[in-house]
């Protein structure tokens, strides 16, 4: 079995396995369905006969009761409603009774004799319910009704129903054999499906067990000589053979090493006389190139003829580099004295720089003192004028003052003219008076007097206060003209603090220049020492350059070119 398995295709071995697994499935399948088949008749056949019949008889007897017992109620019965009612009740069990019937005779499959009996019955007993109905009908007496059932009706019944239990008894123990013989069918069909999946199981298992060991074998063997190839060990050994896809796989590894082995030696030849100098070496067998590695050959050709080349070449530069480092050596220390001499002019322009960068920054920062001092003088020429408003605005609060005043003043001067004239009535009358009036005569007089005085002093008052006033006028012009002026110099200022700061912006922008410059004079005195230093390391590298380059010649005068 095994030697068959293992000359067997893969492909054959699983078809071969696959196809008994489906046959012994069938057959399983189909020896199941036969047997449900079988357990479905027996189960119609107990539905159709022992059932029907088991569950007609009962309804029967029922029936038949219920019908004796509506007879018994209607000839007991003295009221015509509830005469008709029983009437109704006898014809619906009568009808239960013929269908019920009807069933049995055509489902029942034993003795044809118990059921004639009970047709017979049925009839013998229908003209004895009709005789007790009839009576009923016609009201006649009970006893004598009860009388004619107990005689008639009654055995009739019993004869009908015993039968009927004979018809029961029949039916009871037709169903439970058929039940019996479903029970065993169905016990042996799990049997049967029991031992048909252990046969089904334990065969896959066992040709899945042959067939596994027959495909991963030999693949584990496989997959460990493709482990052993992939870590570069070439040398090894496949024992497998079969005729099977696996033992074609494996001849397949067997020439793919052989391959391998041929290319890596013929590989190891030519590398290892390149190795030792020699680039005129040849393929031992070209034949075993083939495909892919068919480039490596010409890859190697190629790499051979520019490496001849290029030593070659380099053969023939390294005489040219031999001549140029002798020249370099002779134009750097001409370089490095130059340097030397830049070094010194540029200490000189970096002392220069220094100083015009001192006196900037003097003048930026006298440019910083002066526009703070603008900006102060702006401050306080801001506040004067402040204050210069401020006197505006009382000047003209004591313009209004003296308006007032000169009313009041002009109200005095109506007092007083007033009193005038009052105290020129007061002497009017004390004239008349007489002598009884000169008292208030002399009284009348300096009030007179006092009003004259008044008038006076309001008189020289007004002049004063319209001089105050023209005078406030004019002071109130020349503030205004003063502000003015104010406001001119405070334009001023704003303009001389705003050129002196265009000044401190130039003067930094200037500032910031020369510090770039100043940065720029050190890069370039560090450029300058710098050259200097990588003149004199030339000058030492090219005598260095001419000693190597006989050292080129000497090491490539070992190798053999191909030409």
């Amino acid at each position: 079995m095994n030697k068959i398995l293992r000359n067997m295709k893969v492909s054959k071995k699983l078809i071969v396995s696959y196809a008994a697994i489906i046959i012994l499935s069938v057959i399983a399948l189909g020896t199941c369905l036969w047997n449900i088949n079988s357990i479905g008749k027996q189960l119609d056949n107990f539905y159709v006969a022992p059932y029907v019949v088991r569950s007609a008889a009962p309804q029967m007897k029922g029936a038949i009761d219920g019908m004796m017992r509506s007879v018994l109620r209607a000839s007991t019965s003295m009221d015509t409603k509830n005469l008709e009612e029983a009437l109704a009740d006898v014809e619906s069990y009568s009808a239960q009774v013929s269908e019920n019937m009807a069933l049995i005779k055509e489902r029942f499959g034993g003795d044809q004799a118990l059921v004639t009996a009970v047709e017979n019955g049925l009839a013998e007993l229908k003209p004895h319910r009709e005789k007790v109905l009839e009576m009923a009908k016609n009201y006649e007496d009970p006893a004598e009704i009860g009388d004619y059932m107990n005689t008639y009706n009654l055995p009739i019944v019993n004869k009908i129903f015993a039968s009927l239990e004979e018809i029961i008894d029949f039916a009871d123990n037709k169903g439970e054999t058929l039940l019996n013989n479903v029970d065993a069918a169905q016990s042996r069909t799990i049997i049967m499906i029991v031992v048909m999946v252990v046969v089904i199981i334990v065969f896959s298992v066992a040709i899945g067990s042959l067939i596994i060991k027959s495909i991963t074998g030999p693949l584990r063997e496989l997959g460990v000589v493709a482990e052993t190839i992939s870590a570069g060990n070439l040398e090894v050994a496949i024992q497998y053979e079969s005729e099977d896809e696996i033992g074609v796989l494996a001849n397949q590894f067997r020439d793919t090493c052989t391959f391998l082995k041929e290319v890596v030696y013929d590989l190891d030849y030519l590398l290892k006389e390149c190795a030792q100098g020699n680039f005129n070496v040849r393929t031992k067998d070209e034949t075993v190139y083939r495909g892919n590695f068919s480039s490596i050959l010409v890859q190697i050709r190629n790499m051979v003829i520019k490496l001849s080349e290029a030593l070659d070449t380099i053969s023939v530069a390294a005489g040219q580099v031999n001549a140029g480092a002798n020249q370099l050596a002779e134009n750097a220390q001409g370089l490095a004295e130059g340097s030397t001499e830049q070094a010194g002019a540029v200490e000189e322009l970096q002392a220069s720089v220094d100083n015009i960068m001192s006196d900037i920054e003097q003048g930026v920062t006298e440019s910083k003192n002066a526009s703070s001092k603008a900006l102060d003088v702006e401050k306080e020429a801001q506040s004067s004028q402040a204050e210069m408003e401020s006197l505006t605005k009382a000047m003209e609060r004591i313009s209004e003052t003296s308006n007032h005043i000169g009313n009041i003043i002009a109200e005095i001067e109506d007092i007083a003219s007033q009193t005038n004239l009052l105290s020129l009535n007061a002497a009017i009358e004390a004239a008349r008076a007489g002598e009884a009036g000169k008292g208030f005569a002399v009284v009348a007089d300096q009030i007179r007097k006092l009003a004259e005085d008044s008038a006076k002093s309001a008189v020289n008052t007004r002049q004063l206060i319209e001089s105050s006033i023209s005078e406030v006028e004019n002071g109130n012009s020349i503030t205004e003209r003063t502000a003015e002026s104010l406001e001119h110099v405070i334009a001023g200022i704003q303009e001389v603090v705003t050129g002196i700061n265009k000044t401190v912006e130039v003067a930094a922008g200037q500032s910031d220049a020369m510090l770039q410059i100043q940065s720029g004079v050190e890069q370039i005195s560090g450029v300058v020492q710098s050259n200097a230093a990588a003149a004199e390391e030339a000058s030492a590298t090219s005598e260095e350059l001419a000693a190597q380059t006989v050292s080129v010649n000497d090491q490539l005068s070992k190798f053999e070119l191909r030409r």
